[in-house]
Formats: structure tokens, C-alpha cells, sequence
């Protein structure tokens, strides 16, 4: 009889400490979950700053409009995707280069076909990747910056 005593409370100490040894391995994957998180949650929580863009010297008033233009399409989710904001920086950039090397013809085309892209976008049934304000914004820029190059033709 008093073996069967004896063997009954090592047994309830043994589950004990087999309870508090997964309440320590649980909370210790809750802590690193939540270590995980912070760390994740803080890295894309922080935008990165746009690069200031600015044109090349040409005549004015055209270099003031391209940099309103290049301005126009600056990052500001969600008013406009930083996918798109690449796309239209770089169309922008080569416009720029373009008017400062005196080809105002290749410039013009090239405004074209970012007129041609902006419409896309608005229109995009995929997602919003610009707003109709913002959309408004660059074609406003876009039309000043035509006006600009069709004088220099």
C-alpha cells in the first residue's frame, strides 16, 4: 500500500513539471512571434524618402514645367503606387534630356506616349494605381510642358 502512495505524487510532479515546461516553451514561441512582428512591422512601416528630382538647365519657362511636371509625380500612397511613381519619373527624367539636348521632336513623342500611359492607369481595372486627382494634376503639367515644346518647334 505504500508503494502505490509513494508512485502517486511523483506522477502528479512529473505532469507538473511537464505542465509548466510547455506553458515556459509556450510562451517563449509567443514572445519570438512577437519579436518577429516588431521587427517586420517596423521595417515597412517607414517610406523611404523620394530622392529630390530636378531637370537639366534649358530654356525657360519649358525647364520650370518639366520640373513641375517631374514634381507632379512624386510618391504619396496611396495617391499614387511607388511602382507607378518609378515608371513615370523615369518617363518624365527622359523627356528632360531629351528638351535639354535641344530634341524637342523626340521630347514631344515621348510625351506622348506618357499621356498614353497616364490614361491607362486611370483607367486600370486591376487596382487604383493613381488617383483621378493626381491624374489630374500630371495631364495639367503634362498639357503646360506641350505648350512649352510646341513654341520651341
Amino acid at each position: 500500500m505504500m508503494s502505490v502512495m509513494s508512485t502517486a505524487p511523483d506522477s502528479r510532479a512529473v505532469a507538473s513539471r511537464w505542465l509548466l515546461l510547455r506553458a515556459g516553451v509556450l510562451a517563449l514561441l509567443v514572445g519570438a512571434a512577437l519579436a518577429f512582428t516588431v521587427v517586420v512591422v517596423s521595417d515597412v512601416s517607414e517610406p523611404a524618402p523620394a530622392p529630390a528630382a530636378t531637370v537639366p538647365p534649358m530654356v525657360r519657362p519649358l525647364q520650370d514645367d518639366l520640373q513641375s511636371l517631374l514634381e507632379s509625380v512624386v510618391p504619396n500612397p496611396p495617391d499614387l503606387s511607388p511602382s507607378t511613381t518609378e515608371q513615370l519619373q523615369t518617363a518624365v527624367a527622359g523627356i528632360a534630356r531629351e528638351a535639354a539636348d535641344g530634341a524637342y521632336g523626340s521630347a514631344q513623342t515621348d510625351l506622348d506616349d506618357l499621356q498614353n500611359h497616364l490614361a491607362e492607369l486611370l483607367s486600370s481595372r486591376t487596382g487604383t494605381l493613381i488617383t483621378q486627382s493626381r491624374g489630374q494634376t500630371i495631364q495639367h503639367a503634362i498639357d503646360t510642358v506641350r505648350d512649352d515644346l510646341a513654341q520651341l518647334k
